[in-house]
């Protein structure tokens, strides 16, 4: 098993070694091939000046990945994991648990935030874009809590799509293949004086993991984690420029994912439905050595699910003469269960701006207010909605009190009704060594405001009166922020004329009062039930690289790498158990691309990452899968076409996250043409 992980450590420097037979001798003008970044710290910024390791996923890397999945492209980034914890419900995590509804990650959409409060997490199918939309993926590999707030506890992702004056005239995509996948999605682009504008609607289906013969055992009836999906998605970006100094622009969206779930109904499915809408405007300004930027929006999400559990006789030992004697007043009738019902809304409103207070210091500051609403019958026990309100003061600046040498310094204040206020600052150091060598220290001590959700849940199968059967879920009655120290060492070097990148980290990180849902006895059916409390601590210590080698227009390599160390225990039912198995020692990816001839390319993306035991899933074996492209350009007139042939999983069969998931070889056909 060693000499495996080994073996995949080095393939990236070996197919380097392969490619070119070059010494790194050359420097490179670094403002002319470093990429600018604005997910750290919301100043535009060389990577070399950032605080913190950044992975940018460009639009070269989308497409050679042949990922159909948004969330799946997270794992070209070093020590994130994207998987699937039902055919059509995924998760992303960073270095930390990854349980069914990962929440310690900050995800934007073009400045919009997609977190939903109802299950604190981030529903990747209701994003609203295709795959093809997205220009590039900025993703901040560790805690931006000074920039971003609570939700950025152990990472970001800051996701932006093409706008107009980038975008074809006309672009029409659709994908066939396994899992009875079938997606469509067509994108228009129009520009009107002073308005240019992006039209988008996207429709996907697929019948997710194969179904198991046998169903697995447990309290309440369960078969497997097969789930179709439906999903229709509506999108208009638009930015109106009445002047140099002034952009507006507007993003508002609709859409709605149907998923038949088969698990935990008498049916043999139930059907869960997200009807979701989202509205953002963003004004920015100009200004002499600047620019202030307001930005506004609303997500809304609502949840329908209507699952049937059965009669109570049939789920449980009791008899219909019995129920009367143990529930006084009650008889045998059918159960509802699960979500059922549940609506979440955000209402952000935020004001920054950016200054150059001299040529060596670079600032911005702002403020944000933000309203979170939470309603559930099933989740929270009530129909009640649940009310939170969050402000926010934050600052970053860059100094470069040196030529070689720059200082980040940051940090962000909340308050909410929630927890005590609190202040999440970091300070980093870069150093750059060379032109093309820069060396980098940060500290940052963040904190985060639990969810909703773990603060008030309290879920329970009950009967019609509300007379409770089986407690699943509740809370302790209280909550405090949780807590998380970093210090991260980095590297970054530019070589072979600025073609080849290498990103080095080493970190450390504490992780205190994590917000967490043990098993505790409960006097109820099972006799025990999830109760959510402060209380879990950790600490993680690893390294992570990155090496990208671009000689020229045929060919790209990137690699990526993670080592963790995690140290830990969990209460479950009062026994403490070891969490270090809850993340993979080792995680890595590469990613080939090469085109022989300008019409065509190959691609292939191996990803490896070694045992693990998933929170709320089972111990897995340790992963490789090799995925495989083949692209033909074509070209119809005005019309320019890409067909490609995408084969996932070339090797053997794997479970991911559930012993139930099995993910098989998957065969796509993918068509785009675009009117230029």
């Amino acid at each position: 098993m060693k000499y495996q992980c080994l073996a995949l450590l080095l393939s990236g420097v070996v197919s380097v070694a392969a490619i070119a037979a070059e010494e790194f001798v050359s420097e490179v003008d670094l403002f002319a091939d470093v990429p600018m970044i604005n997910g750290a710290t919301r100043l535009q910024q060389h990577a070399t000046a950032v605080p913190a390791s950044v992975t940018v996923i460009t639009r070269e890397m989308i497409a050679a990945s042949g990922a159909t999945e948004i969330a799946h492209l997270m794992r070209l980034a070093p020590g994130f994991l994207s998987y699937s914890v039902m055919g059509n419900q995924l998760g992303v995590s960073s270095r930390a648990l990854s349980p069914a509804f990962p929440g310690h990650l900050e995800v934007r959409l073009d400045g919009r935030s997609v977190y939903q409060p109802t299950l604190s997490t981030v529903i990747w199918s209701s994003l609203g874009i295709d795959i093809k939309d997205i220009d590039y993926i900025e993703v901040i590999r560790g805690s931006n809590t000074p920039a971003f707030g609570s939700n950025a506890f152990q990472g970001a992702i800051n996701i932006v799509t093409l706008d107009a004056l980038a975008s074809p005239e006309l672009s029409l995509r659709a994908t066939g293949g396994s899992i009875d996948n079938e997606d469509f999605s067509a994108r228009y682009a129009g520009i009107a004086q002073d308005f240019s504008y992006v039209v988008s609607a996207l429709s996907r289906s697929n019948s997710g993991f194969t179904a198991l013969d046998e169903p697995r055992g447990g309290p309440w009836p369960t078969n497997t984690n097969e789930d179709d999906m439906h999903t229709r998605q509506f999108r208009l970006r638009g930015l109106y420029t009445p002047s140099l100094d002034d952009e507006l622009e507007i993003i508002v969206g609709f859409g709605e994912d149907r998923l038949q779930l088969p698990e935990n109904d008498v049916r043999g499915y139930h059907n869960r439905k997200f009807d979701n809408n989202y509205q953002q405007l963003r004004w920015v300004h100009l200004l002499g050595n600047g620019d202030v930027t307001v930005n506004f929006y609303h997500n809304y999400l609502h949840i329908e699910d209507d699952t049937v559990l059965g009669l109570l006789s049939e789920l449980t030992p009791l008899t219909p003469a019995t129920i009367p004697v143990i529930f006084p007043g009650q008889v045998d009738e059918v159960l509802l269960g699960d979500i059922r019902d549940g609506l979440s809304e955000r209402y952000h409103l935020e004001l920054q701006q950016t200054f150059d207070v001299s040529r060596q210091l670079q600032l911005v500051w702002g403020t944000a207010f933000r309203v979170e609403r939470l309603s559930s019958q099933f989740l929270l026990g009530h129909d009640d909605v649940i009310d939170e309100e969050q402000f926010q003061l934050f600052v970053n600046g860059d100094w470069r009190f040196h030529p070689q040498w720059n200082a980040n310094l940051g940090v962000m204040l909340e308050h909410n009704g929630l927890v005590d206020s609190f202040a999440s600052p970091r300070i980093g150091i870069n150093y750059q060594w060379k032109p093309s060598q820069m060396f980098r220290a940060s500290v940052t001590a963040g904190k985060r405001t639990p969810s909703l959700l773990s603060v008030f849940q309290d879920s329970s199968v009950t009967f019609a009166d509300g007379t409770v059967i089986d407690q699943l879920a509740g809370n302790d009655g209280e909550a405090h922020e949780e807590k998380v120290d970093v210090l991260e060492l980095g590297y970054l070097g530019y070589f072979l004329d600025g073609d080849l990148t290498l990103d080095l980290k080493l970190f450390r990180e504490r992780l205190r009062d994590a917000r967490f849902d043990p098993s505790q006895p409960a006097m109820d059916l099972d006799g025990e039930r999830h109760v959510w409390t402060n209380g879990l601590d950790w600490d993680t210590q690893g390294f992570e690289a990155q090496l990208r080698y671009r000689p020229n227009s045929r060919w790209l390599l990137s690699w990526q790498y993670a080592y963790l160390d995690m140290d830990g225990t969990w209460l479950d039912v009062g026994d403490p158990e070891d969490i270090g198995n809850n993340v993979p020692t080792h995680n890595t990816s590469v990613l080939l691309a090469y085109r022989p001839a300008p019409d065509w390319e190959l691609s292939s993306v191996l990803y490896h990452t070694s045992a693990m035991e998933w929170v709320g899933g089972d111990d897995v074996d340790e992963i490789t899968r090799l995925d495989l492209r083949l692209e033909k350009t074509l070209r119809l007139g005005d019309w320019q076409g890409w067909l490609e042939l995408i084969v996932h999983n070339v090797g053997d069969d794997y479970v991911d996250y559930d012993d139930d998931n099995y993910f098989e070889r998957r065969v796509f056909v993918r068509l785009k043409f675009d009117l230029n």
